[in-house]
């Protein structure tokens, strides 16, 4: 919200497979016939690796309707279908969060995969494929060199009047590390109540003693009325 500064929403980008891949969202500035509009850039620091989206309503107060749009389009359906979202499931309850493995049109995973270009190298006049940067990307008119974009769409469920309100404020995207949230502290649960009980001490039978005889040496030796069994405590018991 503009104007109170409260998360409505959220969206991460995660890598799926390999342990040792990092992603990274970060803000981009907008290219100058889409100035108005808000650009960010997705980053695996492998390629060619499986990545999801996992979207989030950070709401307490209703249900929102979250799609990544492959296509730019109006959301003003409940579900806009393969034709344009690339998520089946978009109706997100209070704090809820879904992770977007697949794209509904293919059912498929998705693959992050950089693009690239045939140059020819100027000393050894050979044909050699390079990595194409973002900005020559944004600025071909070659779809085939066009990157991969996707497009949001939130809308608060109308049944709920405090969540219209905060979208009613205004509502901006913005690239962070974290945020802070206010929310109700959970109430106090009960204490556990322990019982504790010792076992009985040992009983032994009197002290042993030596006695010689003409066969030689005959030991007796206290022995325990019970298996000695280290004291120990009873189970705790929560009520």
């Amino acid at each position: 919200s503009r104007e109170t500064h409260t998360p409505l929403a959220a969206l991460t980008l995660k890598s799926t497979r390999d342990i040792g891949c990092l992603s990274l969202l970060t803000g981009r500035p907008s290219p100058k016939e889409n100035a108005a509009q808000l650009y960010f850039q997705g980053m695996l620091n492998m390629p060619d690796q499986n990545f999801s989206l996992v979207i989030t309503n950070l709401s307490e107060d209703g249900m929102v309707n979250f799609n990544v749009l492959h296509t730019p389009h109006q959301v003003s359906e409940v579900d806009p279908g393969p034709t344009y979202g690339v998520n089946e499931v978009n109706e997100l309850h209070k704090s809820q969060s879904y992770e977007i493995v697949a794209d509904q049109r293919t059912n498929r995973s998705m693959v992050l995969k950089g693009k690239t270009e045939s140059k020819i190298d100027p000393i050894t006049k050979q044909s050699r494929t390079v990595p194409l940067t973002v900005d020559e990307s944004e600025c071909t008119k070659d779809k085939a060199k066009e990157g991969l974009y996707f497009y949001l769409s939130v809308v608060p469920d109308i049944s709920s009047p405090e969540l219209v309100k905060r979208f009613k404020e205004g509502t901006v995207w913005k690239a962070v590390s974290g945020f802070v949230m206010k929310k109700d502290a959970p109430p106090t649960p009960n204490l556990p109540s322990l019982f504790y009980s010792l076992l009985q001490p040992y009983s032994f039978l009197p002290v042993p003693r030596t006695r010689a005889s003409s066969s030689g040496s005959d030991t007796r030796c206290a022995i325990p009325t019970s298996q000695p069994t280290p004291p120990t405590l009873s189970q705790a018991h929560w009520e």
